[in-house]
C-alpha cells in the first residue's frame, strides 16, 4: 500500500517539546486573522526562488498548456499534453485522425508559440478502461495487490506498481499475463514492477493566518499539512482550505500549534466537512479567514506568497512543494498524468499524478500530506505562482533522508522520496463543489 503522509511520530515529539499535547478550549483574538494588506506579497522574491531545472514558462504558455489539458480531457483519442522543454511550445500526445476540438485547441495557441501533435501507440481511452478495470479490485491477483497503475503519455503500456504478499512466490511474466487476462486484451502490454505499497504521511507552526503549506493537527498526534484556500461555489461567501481526505474523517476537528501565544498551545483551525477520495481530498471550514496565500521556503520559513492563478498539471510542468514538514521544494518533473494510487480503504482508486525531483532530493514526507503544489510562471518580469497539486503519498519503503524536519529509522518514524503523488487541485475542488481563491496580478 502506498505510504500516506498524515502520520508521524516525528511530529508527536515536536508537539511534546513545544508542550502543547491536547487542544486549547479557548482561540485567542489573534489565532484567525487576515493576511495584513499592508504585507501581502504576490511574487516571488528573487532572493527566494530556488534554482529550477527547467526554464520557468511564461504564464501564457503555462495556461495553454492547462486549458488545452482540460479542454480534450474527454476526448477518447487524447492522452495528455507536454509542456516542452524550453517552454516555448506543447506538443498534444493523440490517436489517429484529427478533430475540431483538436484543431480547436492548435487554433487558440498563443503567438510566437509553438503547437504541435504526436501519435499514440493505442487508443488512451482503452488503457485508461484497462486501468480502472484493473482497479476496481487491485487484489484480483491472489498474493498481490496493485499499488499504482498507470500509463504513459504515448498510451504504449499499462505500467503496474504490485506489492507482493510476504512470503508469496510470483514470477513477473505470470504476473504480467494474469494482468492481460483481467483487463481480457492482450493487444497491448502489462509491465509489472515489484513496489513495497504506497506510504501516506501524516510544520509550519505558530502562525495566526490560515494558508497553504502550514501544519495542522487533530489533538492526538496526528498531522497534516494545508492546501489551498477555496470558497463555495453555492455561496463564494462561505470560506474553506483543502488538505488530504486519508488525514481524516468528516467531523475531524483541526487545530494549529500556537507557541508565541501566553497560553501555548493547540488552538481551533477548524472542521472537516466533506471528503472527495477520488482526488485524496477534504475541506475545512468554520474560521473567518483563509487567504490564497502559501507559506514559501524553508520548513521555519513565515514568508508567504499569494496564488494568482490555478493551472492543471501537464506532462513536464515543473512543481514546487511546500509541504509543512520539508519546506518548499522546486523542479519536480511531471512523468505521469493517467494514474490510479491506491492507498487502501475507501481510497483505493485515486486520480493522481507522478512527478520526480530532478537530482533526486526528497521532496515530500511524512507530514507533507495535503500540502500545495505549484507552478511558477513569469509575468511583467516577475514570478509568480500558481496552485495545481495536492501532495497525496509516496513510495513505501522511502528512506529517511528527508529535507527540513529530519527522517527516522523506526517503523513510524518520517520518510520522504524525490517521487510523489499527487492528486489534481483544480479537479479537487470541484469534486468538494469549491472554487480555489486566486489573486489578480498587478
Amino acid at each position: 500500500m502506498k505510504k500516506l503522509l498524515g502520520i508521524s511520530a516525528v511530529l508527536v515529539a515536536f508537539i511534546l517539546t513545544a508542550g502543547a499535547q491536547t487542544a486549547t478550549a479557548e482561540t485567542p483574538d489573534n489565532n484567525d486573522q487576515p493576511i495584513p494588506s499592508d504585507s501581502k506579497v504576490l511574487s516571488i522574491p528573487d532572493a527566494l526562488l530556488p534554482e529550477q531545472s527547467l526554464p520557468i514558462p511564461d504564464v501564457a504558455i503555462a495556461q495553454f498548456a492547462s486549458d488545452t489539458q482540460l479542454a480534450l480531457s474527454e476526448q477518447d483519442q487524447f492522452s495528455g499534453v507536454y509542456l516542452n522543454d524550453d517552454r516555448k511550445g506543447v506538443t498534444v500526445y493523440w490517436y489517429g485522425e484529427s478533430n475540431a476540438e483538436l484543431q480547436s485547441a492548435a487554433g487558440a495557441v498563443p503567438a510566437g508559440y509553438s503547437f504541435g501533435v504526436k501519435e499514440t501507440k493505442f487508443l488512451p481511452i482503452d488503457l485508461k478502461d484497462a486501468i480502472d478495470k484493473l482497479m476496481e479490485n487491485p487484489s484480483v491477483i491472489e498474493g498481490a495487490e496493485i499499488s499504482v497503475a498507470s500509463a504513459p503519455i504515448d498510451a504504449s503500456r499499462i505500467d503496474l506498481e504490485v506489492k507482493v504478499a510476504d512470503g508469496a512466490k510470483i514470477d513477473a511474466a505470470a504476473l504480467e499475463a494474469s494482468y492481460e487476462e483481467v483487463v481480457g486484451s492482450s493487444k497491448f502490454p502489462v509491465v509489472v514492477t515489484a513496489s513495497p505499497g504506497l506510504d501516506t504521511s501524516a510544520g509550519r507552526n505558530d502562525s495566526a493566518y490560515n494558508i497553504a503549506g502550514m501544519t495542522i493537527h487533530d489533538g492526538t498526534g496526528i498531522a497534516c499539512t494545508t492546501n489551498f484556500a477555496v470558497t463555495a461555489q453555492s455561496n463564494p461567501a462561505v470560506k474553506g482550505i483543502m488538505t488530504a481526505a486519508h488525514c481524516g474523517a468528516v467531523g475531524q476537528n483541526w487545530y494549529k500549534l500556537r507557541t508565541s501565544l501566553p497560553v501555548v498551545g493547540l488552538y481551533a483551525f477548524g472542521n472537516e466537512t466533506a471528503r472527495y477520495t477520488s482526488r485524496d481530498a477534504a475541506l475545512v471550514t468554520n474560521a473567518t479567514y483563509y487567504d490564497p496565500y502559501i507559506y514559501w521556503g524553508t520548513y521555519t520559513s513565515s514568508t508567504y506568497v499569494g496564488i494568482t492563478g490555478v493551472l492543471l498539471p501537464v506532462a513536464n510542468a515543473s512543481l514546487c512543494f511546500s509541504g509543512s514538514y520539508s519546506g518548499t521544494v522546486c523542479s519536480n518533473v511531471v512523468s505521469t498524468l493517467v494514474a490510479t494510487c491506491n492507498l487502501g480503504g475507501d481510497l483505493s482508486a485515486v486520480n493522481c499524478v507522478v512527478s520526480t525531483q530532478s537530482v533526486g532530493i526528497p521532496a515530500a514526507g511524512h507530514g507533507d500530506s495535503g500540502g500545495p503544489g505549484v507552478q511558477i510562471v513569469a509575468y511583467n518580469g516577475a514570478n509568480y505562482l500558481s496552485a495545481s497539486t495536492i501532495i497525496s503519498a509516496i513510495p513505501g519503503g522511502s528512506g529517511s533522508t528527508c529535507q527540513g524536519i529530519p527522517g527516522g529509522t523506526g517503523t513510524n518514524d518520517r520518510k520522504c522520496s524525490s517521487t510523489v503523488y499527487s492528486t489534481q487541485a483544480y479537479w479537487a475542488a470541484q469534486g468538494l463543489f469549491q472554487d480555489i481563491v486566486t489573486l489578480p496580478y498587478p
